[in-house]
């Protein structure tokens, strides 16, 4: 399945050497922290008030997400449009109950060693500490 995105806010110039430093999830939300390299001291907050379900997933997960064309920007948040997690879970007895719900979407955190998928109702907010 063909997994179609679309890229959603500020390009980093440090994308290539990102990765996701830390995450939390709570009754407020799930919160992500995507950095640069170590000798930059820039960084991201991305948080999802409204996040459904979440998956950590490493640079060999990701894969699949990776066989299209969809992630060639310095981009480190996409909205997945179809083919993603979401899709492939839906007709699944049990899997993530209520993906069905057209007020959901996907969203992908795509650093160059590590990736979080997330199903949320409400867009990220996303908060920049730039060096």
């Amino acid at each position: 399945m063909e997994i179609i995105s679309k890229p959603f806010g500020n390009e980093y110039k440090w994308a290539s050497y990102s990765s996701v430093t830390e995450f939390s999830y709570g009754q407020s939300g799930l919160r992500i922290v995507a950095s640069g390299p170590i000798d930059d001291d820039s960084y991201i907050e991305i948080y999802f008030p409204g996040a459904y379900a979440f998956q950590y997933l490493n640079e060999n997960d990701c894969l699949s997400y990776w066989a299209g064309n969809n992630f060639k920007t310095n981009h480190i948040i996409y909205q997945i449009e179809s083919g993603g997690w979401r899709d492939r879970v839906k007709n699944h007895y049990m899997h993530i109950l209520n993906t069905d719900q057209s007020n959901q979407s996907e969203w992908l955190i795509a650093t160059c060693e590590d990736c979080i998928g997330v199903i949320s109702s409400s867009p990220p907010m996303v908060r920049e500490f730039l060096e």
